[in-house]
């Protein structure tokens, strides 16, 4: 499976990547016996030039696997940081330091609401997710619903994978597939009809989805832009209809 990613600014994700980082420079990269100079001489004395150096490297690493659709990557970052925020609550618990102990609770609690709680919502968007497992082949589309999308001037017949309330994830067959990706414009008119209902939308395109296994078979996520209140409305209505049906998830 290839999946590239665009929904997340790269500076977002830059941010993110950099929590576990910038947790170590805060509790243990300020202490006198980590400042010692010159770093390029003594560096082997230096333990916060070899963490700034892992890390980084780890950022670039990590934000390249997300923008691949290798969301599962961002378990990294969650255990990196809860081990060194656990690590300072231990320690400030034997030495007694209860204003590092509340500052590190503090910590847990600001980056699990602010940040990671963030970063999860993301995930698990249906513009950037379309929840495709290698083992299931060709994707199947939510039943009942019928699809289309504008590219390059010709619209498509196309099956709805998944939808929530700021977008969708739809999937196509076009012999281009492959090259899709590249071809693809910035906004993407769509059209979905379900029952009596007929909703007609534009969308950011926010990922691509492609499956080597599977040519010629594809998917795009997009990010609902809506015209006015009444037509977010109109599109929200028909999310909470499906949800009611039981066709999608809550």
């Amino acid at each position: 499976m290839r999946s590239r990613v665009w929904g997340v600014p790269l500076s977002q994700l830059s941010l993110i990547s950099l929590i576990p980082l910038l947790l170590w420079v805060l509790f243990r990269g300020t202490e006198p016996a980590h400042l010692r100079w010159p770093v390029f001489i003594h560096f082997y004395q230096k333990p916060l030039f070899f963490c700034v150096s892992f890390y980084f490297l780890l950022t670039v690493a990590w934000v390249q696997f997300f923008r691949r659709g290798w969301f599962s990557s961002r378990w990294v970052l969650y255990v990196l940081s809860l081990g060194e925020i656990l690590y300072e609550f231990y320690t400030s618990v034997n030495e007694r330091d209860f204003f590092r102990m509340s500052f590190s609770l503090g910590t847990l609690i600001g980056l699990a609401f602010f940040f990671y709680r963030w970063l999860e919502k993301k995930v698990w968007s249906a513009s950037l997710n379309p929840g495709v497992h290698w083992y299931e082949g060709i994707p199947r589309g939510i039943s009942h619903i019928t699809a289309s999308i504008e590219i390059n001037q010709i619209w498509y017949t196309a099956q709805l994978k998944k939808i929530d309330h700021q977008g969708l994830f739809l999937f196509l067959q076009n012999d281009k597939a492959s090259t899709f990706s590249n071809e693809l414009q910035e906004l993407v008119p769509f059209k979905i009809g379900y029952s009596s209902e007929r909703i007609e939308g534009e969308g950011r395109s926010a990922a691509f989805f492609y499956d080597p296994q599977c040519p010629g078979y594809f998917g795009i996520g997009l990010q609902f832009l809506p015209k006015n209140l009444y037509h977010f409305s109109e599109y929200t209505g028909l999310v909470e209809k499906l949800k009611g049906s039981g066709l999608i998830g809550n």
